[in-house]
């Protein structure tokens, strides 16, 4: 495992290609999606929290809520700063994945948590933002 990814336990899924777990009500996410298919090489499939099978993927529905949850190909999930750190290592040009290693390692990990953070607590004030997207974020 790379070194500052969190890991999520939960009960054993088969392998299978990676996915982007997010809200599918806010439209801040859904406008963060098309802007990753915009600039990014390539990009994972992704699944709306209100459809996907979150059991199967070791999720609770608080966990999902929380934050967006990157599961990778082994199942290895990470969630906020890190999954956007593990979609930016999952791509094929050095630049993107030398920017999504720097943010799993302090200090750049401390401040890309922190920018996390301010983008969840403030998306309804960002592009693409819906009534959906002023959800409160925990601690």
């Amino acid at each position: 495992m790379t070194p500052g990814l969190s890991e999520v336990t939960g009960p054993p899924v088969s392998a299978g290609p990676p996915v982007i777990i997010y809200d599918g009500d806010c439209g801040f996410c859904q406008w963060s999606l098309v802007q990753g298919r915009r600039f990014l090489t390539v990009m994972p499939s992704a699944e709306a929290l209100q459809n996907a099978d979150l059991a199967g993927y070791g999720l609770t529905m608080a966990q999902a809520m929380a934050a967006v949850q990157f599961v990778a190909a082994d199942r290895t999930v990470t969630a906020g700063h890190e999954a956007a750190a593990s979609v930016l290592m999952w791509q094929p040009r050095f630049g993107w994945r030398l920017l999504g290693s720097l943010m799993t390692v302090p200090p750049v990990s401390w401040l890309a948590a922190l920018a996390y953070r301010w983008v969840a607590g403030h998306r309804y004030l960002l592009p693409g933002h819906s009534d959906a997207c002023a959800v409160p974020v925990g601690p």
